[in-house]
């Protein structure tokens, strides 16, 4: 008798702490939130800005004007007229202003290096060798059972 006494009134004491700690909990998320949310007031600009009124929660799509689609177009099509025209102009030393000033006076530029014909056969073969034997050493392997 005096052992279940005493089991409940542990239960009670646990229950009673449980319930404190929740109560702590709840009060500490309230004040944050509350918090929150007088910040988030305080920081927002005193007058928002205009906008329609949202569909399911999202804000109204972004359009851009006539004028600047009509802006953009005339850069772009600026860009490329100057890039043709670096194209259709005679091939000169173009060189960058970050070359010219890594370049020495006297040391022209390095030419592209190409390889021979002789040593390309010379890859090929010695790529379809190491095949070969990758091949061979395949082929004398057991299969594992998957």
């Amino acid at each position: 008798m005096i052992k279940m006494l005493l089991s409940v009134m542990q239960t009670e004491q646990i229950v009673a702490l449980l319930i404190a700690e929740r109560d702590r909990l709840s009060r500490a998320i309230d004040a944050l939130e509350t918090g929150a949310t007088r910040r988030s007031a305080s920081s927002a600009p005193s007058t928002p800005a205009p906008s329609a009124p949202a569909v399911n929660g999202a804000p109204k799509k972004r359009r851009i004007s006539a004028a600047g689609r009509k802006r953009i177009a005339e850069a772009a099509r600026r860009r490329w007229a100057a890039i043709r025209a670096e194209k259709a102009a005679p091939k000169r030393a173009s060189v960058s202003s970050s070359t010219v000033a890594n370049a020495s006076p006297t040391k022209p530029a390095a030419k592209k290096r190409k390889i021979s014909a002789a040593a390309r056969k010379a890859m090929g073969d010695a790529a379809r060798r190491r095949w070969a034997a990758m091949r061979r050493a395949n082929k004398t392997q057991p299969k594992a059972a998957a």
